[in-house]
């Protein structure tokens, strides 16, 4: 089900699902190429637009099971920003038809798109958890060694 993709500068890929009218929530995943980790960074809200459980049972929401998103960018260096989190820039789209909205005029609806930033928090990889480990290991080692000096 993934329809766009994006890559960001930390080689993360971004994968975009289009549910196309089905039920299923469209969601968006990160997949990390390094570790081979696939995870769920965003989805539409169920409660709106529904979802299936596990079981694969479907449950309505109460607004249309027709929503997208696409078109994913990593804006994070131009936003100049420096706290650690990668912005993207992407479209959600909710195909509901102006009636069900209580729109009197089909043309104030234009595929309900709206552009949006997201942020993510990277996820230190294993490696960092390791060196920091050897790092405090170290610093208790040196710690000790002037304890006992005196």
């Amino acid at each position: 089900m993934g329809d766009n993709i994006g890559v960001g500068k930390d080689g993360v890929v971004y994968i975009q699902e289009d549910v196309g009218n089905n039920e299923h929530n469209d969601k968006i995943w990160a997949y990390n190429p390094k570790d081979g980790s696939m995870t769920l960074v965003a989805k539409f809200d169920p409660a709106l637009f529904g979802d299936v459980s596990i079981s694969g049972t479907f449950t309505a929401g109460t607004h249309t099971k027709d929503e997208e998103s696409s078109g994913i960018i990593d804006i994070t260096d131009i936003l100049g920003r420096n706290d650690g989190k990668q912005y993207s820039l992407l479209v959600a789209q909710d195909h509901a038809s102006a009636t069900s909205l209580g729109l009197s005029n089909p043309a104030a609806l234009v595929q309900g798109g709206q552009m949006l930033v997201m942020s993510t928090t990277p996820v230190p990889e294993p490696e960092t958890y390791a060196m920091m480990l050897a790092g405090l290991g170290m610093l208790g080692g040196i710690a000790r060694r002037r304890r006992n000096r005196k």
